[in-house]
């Protein structure tokens, strides 16, 4: 059940039944409501999440899962409340303001809300980490390594180019190195073993730190060991304030340039290392006045898609090695390949990754969208009761568009190969294309329907119900296996 159907409500709704999960959206709005009647297959209703009544006609304890997506905090604590008094196993709340995302464990131990989730604060961590590690592993740290993922042009690499990727490995001693996604012509793509590299190819290489390092030596690539030390923020709005305050923890000098009066006075109180300055960030002149052409980074965090961008744009012009901009606006995510642009991300998918954490079935443990909502990067744990343990990945015949990048095994990061056995406890991290997530939902399914078990068996053995038949889990059959962290954790 989802409480709002503004752009977020919409949007997680939309990917929810494209996952196969049972939908019901609410909203005051009738119009609003109308729009989800007219594009998604869900069930949509005009009414008042503040009313018990409500949650009593749609029997609420028969739901899984609550969210809270209104475009106030207050109300959506308060519906929360409510789901939680009704019967409803888990309830996640979408909120926004820096004063009470502060008051997040009193939400969760006061309120019963289970999760917390704030789209601004975590756009502002993954600038953060981008502005500060140089790399899109979008997964994070995995398992405290020095584990990797790094896009490079094929052309900085001339001697890949033509050949196969399972060709890389001898031919051009990628041995400890994958590549799990390539960017072709704006298209992501998961490659097989048999995909040709092409000039004009965006490769995803994921790999050690260190076994990377002496790659790109070798093709006279630097590992992105940027410093930034001065960072120019445009847009003092919730994101700007939290990225703001995690740049000056890490010691680097930022300015944010803001219109709003009343906000430059809030954020030069809340944040006093930081310069504010009170201004149209859309005028070059007054930008190139604060140094911009000396800045190590420009970030766009307004709320307007065509101002980050068009300054970004010119930030660059400027001279500013790193850029980036924050796109609300789904429609433009297949055009920002072709700007010259480092990072732009989408906060509402980030947020809804998080989400389906709890509405997946099996030990998963992460979700990341990544590539403009084209791919997944996924992490699960091999079980005991999964076929493929003891098989080697070469063996398991997995369908084009899924592929498992990495893996770790007590506590150390391996980049596996065709050879490489699974085993129980294994965390796997898989990449898969988004038309392909019906093998995705099988994968991380139990082990009754559970594609690795699928897949392991032979001709003749294989149980006649089809993967569409088997039940989706249920959130209360994952409740003590799924550890997931709050996404608002700092």
């Amino acid at each position: 059940m989802i409480v709002g159907a503004g752009k977020f409500g919409y949007r997680l709704a939309e990917t929810m039944d494209k996952e196969c999960i049972e939908v019901t959206i609410i909203d005051t709005k009738k119009e609003a409501i109308e729009h989800v009647k007219s594009h998604l297959k869900v069930m949509a209703i005009t009414g008042n999440g503040l009313d018990s009544k409500l949650f009593r006609e749609l029997d609420a304890q028969t739901y899984d899962m609550f969210v809270a997506a209104t475009s106030s905090d207050e109300t959506n604590t308060i519906v929360c409340f409510l789901a939680k008094k009704h019967g409803i196993k888990k309830v996640v709340a979408r909120i926004r303001k820096p004063e009470n995302v502060r008051q997040k464990e009193y939400l969760k131990n006061d309120m019963g809300i289970d999760q917390v989730v704030n789209p601004d604060l975590a756009t502002a961590q993954e600038i953060t980490r981008f502005l500060m590690k140089g790399y899109r592993f979008q997964s994070g740290d995995f398992e405290r390594s020095k584990l990797v993922m790094m896009d490079i042009l094929a052309a900085k690499m001339p001697s890949v180019i033509g050949k196969q990727v399972n060709q890389l490995r001898h031919a051009e001693n990628f041995e400890g190195l994958l590549i799990p996604v390539i960017k072709r012509d704006g298209v992501v793509m998961v490659p097989d073993g048999s995909t040709v590299i092409e000039t004009d190819d965006l490769l995803f290489i994921i790999g050690k730190s260190p076994r990377l390092s002496e790659v790109l030596k070798r093709y006279r690539i630097s590992m992105d060991t940027r410093q930034i030390k001065k960072v120019m923020i445009f847009g003092g709005g919730k994101v700007g304030f939290f990225l703001a305050r995690q740049l000056l923890r890490l010691g680097v000098r930022v300015k944010i340039v803001e219109q709003d009066r009343d906000q430059c006075m809030y954020l030069s109180t809340s944040l006093p290392d930081a310069i504010i300055i009170h201004g149209d960030g859309t005028d070059i002149e007054l930008l190139d006045d604060e140094d911009l052409p000396h800045m190590d980074a420009f970030i766009g965090v307004t709320g307007f898609d065509e101002h980050n961008l068009l300054m970004a744009l010119l930030a660059k012009q400027e001279g500013v090695p790193v850029v980036v901009s924050k796109v609300g606006k789904f429609s433009y995510l297949n055009l920002l390949s072709k700007l010259n642009i480092d990072f732009y991300l989408n906060p509402t998918d980030i947020s809804i990754t998080e989400i389906l954490k709890y509405a997946r079935g099996g030990q998963i443990v992460a979700a990341t969208m990544l590539l403009e909502g084209q791919a997944e990067v996924v992490e699960i744990i091999v079980h005991e009761e999964l076929a493929c343990v003891g098989q080697k990945i070469k063996d398991l015949d997995l369908p084009k568009g899924l592929v498992i990048g990495a893996l770790a095994r007590n506590h150390q990061a391996i980049i596996p190969n065709g050879s490489t056995v699974l085993t129980v406890g294994d965390r796997l991290v898989i990449f898969c294309m988004n038309s392909n997530l019906d093998a995705l939902k099988t994968f991380i399914r139990p082990s009754d329907g559970g594609l690795l078990r699928q897949i392991t068996f032979r001709p003749g053995t294989q149980s006649d119900t089809a993967p569409e038949a088997l039940p989706m889990v249920s959130l209360s059959r994952i409740k003590a296996a799924a550890n997931i962290t709050d996404i608002s954790d700092e």
